[in-house]
């Protein structure tokens, strides 16, 4: 069997609130830190699945989906990368791409 994303750990009920300004500088980080594991494994799914969605959080769409489009190459018979694309498809309201 090939690559697997991991299943999504609940959240944190402990964690308090942050600021959006805090998320924005979280994410940039984590693109960062990204980044660096896909060049060093460019194949990494789970890497790529999640610099996806921080790139569509700190609004980098079209890079967000280039990383969907991969890990669905990567992972054609898992449907969670699908939906993970239609999802930022329907968030930037381009509702026929998303289906």
């Amino acid at each position: 069997m090939g690559p697997q994303l991991p299943p999504a750990s609940p959240p944190d009920p402990n964690r308090p609130p942050i600021t959006l300004k805090e998320i924005d500088a979280e994410q940039w980080k984590a693109i960062k830190s990204y980044d660096e594991k896909l060049k060093k494994t460019p194949k990494d799914v789970t890497s790529l699945s999640y610099r996806a969605e921080a790139l569509f959080l700190v609004g980098e769409h079209d890079r967000a989906l280039a990383d969907a489009a991969s890990v669905i190459r990567l992972l054609p018979e898992d449907p969670r990368p699908y939906l993970n694309r239609a999802f930022m498809w329907q968030l930037r309201g381009q509702l026929t791409k998303a289906v």
